[in-house]
């Protein structure tokens, strides 16, 4: 999955409490986690009609898959 970043301009009152200046930017991270789109990645998958869309997905499901085999690997030591 790829990374999503948003820049945009956003109001001098911070939510933070923070003075910011009145036309100063920020990054914010809005890169979807594996818990919020699987699903929509499933009904993708069964719904789709396109074999590139699909092999897409099936690509993203195999390297999710290979990351979690090498987690799990190192929290209990295995290799």
């Amino acid at each position: 999955m790829r990374r999503i970043r948003w820049y945009g301009r956003i109001n001098s009152r911070s939510d933070d409490g923070g003075n910011m200046a009145e036309n100063e930017s920020r990054a914010i991270d809005v890169t979807p986690t594996w818990s919020d789109i699987v699903g929509t990645m499933l009904i993708l998958y069964r719904d789709v009609e396109s074999a590139t869309a699909r092999d897409s997905i099936v690509q993203e499901f195999r390297r999710m898959a290979k990351a979690a085999d090498a987690y799990n690997a190192s929290a209990t030591g295995e290799k």
